[in-house]
């Protein structure tokens, strides 16, 4: 029997360009007390692989060390899609790609610059030319994880929706006080949990 082909899937193209987009993803593993444990981590993809860096102790290594399995979440949060008069005709847009593999740490102080430069280049890429500060490589831990699975799902707005998005409402302040007038302070409080 064939698996069910579900809505809305990405590509796998579509999941590593997003992969490569996206600068911060959310970690998960077994944790050590039997709890889910999940943490944001900076990463690149560098053909198969992710990889991040971090601390070289801590909960997130405790977890790592005591069971390797992992899933890594990245997306891009595109607002509220408004596609109707009642309160329930709204949905979010997105693009979400999960990774399932393994994670390990490197050792090889080469294979870790080789990683930390290609962050570097990533997330600042202003810095490129910028030298690696060789000594503070060997005390950096520097982590991979296989892509064993890599899956995605979107959700594009409607034709003729509405977005809503805490940018918004930023737009909105800023029409507001374009020519430097303040807001009332309750005004204030009512945009801020909007937010």
């Amino acid at each position: 029997m064939e698996p069910k082909m579900l809505k809305n899937q990405l590509t796998r193209e579509q999941c590593l360009a997003l992969l490569d987009s996206a600068g911060t993803g959310v970690l998960c593993l077994n944790g050590t007390d039997g709890w889910p444990y999940a943490v944001p981590v900076n990463f690149v993809r560098v053909g198969d692989i992710l990889y991040y860096h971090g601390r070289k102790t801590g909960t997130r290594v405790d977890c790592m060390d005591a069971d390797g399995r992992c899933r890594l979440v990245a997306f891009r949060e595109g607002g509220y899609d408004d596609y109707g008069p009642d309160a329930c005709d709204t949905t979010t847009a997105f693009e979400s790609v999960v990774v399932k593999g393994t994670v390990s740490a490197i050792e090889d102080d080469e294979e870790k610059a080789r990683v930390l430069r290609a962050l570097t280049d990533k997330l600042t890429p202003a810095k490129r030319e910028s030298p690696l500060a060789m000594d503070r490589v060997p005390r950096t831990g520097v982590f991979r994880i296989t892509m064993d699975e890599v899956t995605g799902k979107h959700h594009d707005p409607k034709p003729d929706s509405r977005i809503h998005s805490p940018r918004d409402v930023v737009a909105f302040v800023a029409e507001l006080t374009a020519d430097g007038a303040e807001l009332p302070v309750g005004a204030v409080h009512v945009l801020l949990n909007l937010l």
